[in-house]
């Protein structure tokens, strides 16, 4: 697989009091900008790895479009969302995910104007609702470094991901759906009846199976490794 971990989505909705609490617990947070089009705005956290922490906020959600992926989380109170991997052909890969079984939306642009008003370009896919085990996919159009923040420390030593952990109906279709992606067998292994980790280069995903149908599956916690060798969960807000 050529996937490369690139973010995860934090859900806010309120995009300063979510900046003041994220540098409060110890983190850097820079403005990202404005999402064209669609009411939102975000603020960004760097990670060591080259990944980074999304905070998404709809500030002005009369734009929102309700089909967003995002709108549901904002609509309970904020939380997790989605989280995305790198590609350099987006075509191709949607074609490959979707080869493996799972529904994906055809590739679509995107686009932020951050705050020094340079537009970044980027074009994604993002799975069906029911398929919350797969990442959502982002290939840049402007370069990535244009997008992605540099990388200069947190006092609270957060350097990189170390795991995600996610919730979903059913640990066979998880599975199924890696193996036909081409991760070998000897990435993923079940640590218990009800849970399933599998291997993506640096990422460890969690799945565990959700234990009864009023939970919400999807992306549940994050692990993020410390430059002292230690791991902390990724604060709620």
């Amino acid at each position: 697989m050529n996937w490369q971990l690139d973010h995860f989505v934090r859900v806010v909705t309120d995009l300063d009091a979510g900046i003041a609490f994220y540098r409060a617990q110890g983190f850097t947070v820079a403005p990202g900008g404005r999402h064209l089009n669609v009411g939102v705005a975000n603020a960004l956290i760097a990670l060591g790895d080259g990944c980074y922490v999304e905070l998404f906020c709809f500030v002005e959600p009369d734009k929102a479009p309700r089909s967003h992926s995002s709108w549901p989380i904002h609509a309970r109170g904020g939380g997790f969302g989605s989280f995305w991997f790198f590609v350099t052909d987006v075509d191709a890969e949607v074609a490959r995910v979707r080869a493996a079984g799972v529904a994906l939306e055809d590739p679509r642009a995107g686009g932020r104007l951050r705050p020094d008003g340079y537009e970044i370009k980027w074009r994604l896919a993002v799975p069906a609702a029911d398929h919350l085990h797969v990442p959502a996919l982002i290939e840049d159009v402007t370069p990535r470094a244009e997008r992605a923040p540099p990388f200069s420390g947190h006092a609270n030593g957060a350097e990189r991901v170390a795991a995600f952990s996610l919730a979903v109906p059913d640990l066979a279709r998880v599975r199924d759906f890696y193996s036909r992606l081409g991760v070998p067998a000897a990435k993923m292994s079940e640590t218990s009846v009800d849970t399933l980790v599998v291997h993506l280069d640096a990422a460890q995903l969690n799945f565990s199976k959700i234990a009864a149908s009023s939970d919400q599956p999807g992306l549940q916690a994050v692990e993020l490794a410390t430059t002292s060798g230690s791991r902390m969960r990724f604060p709620a807000f």
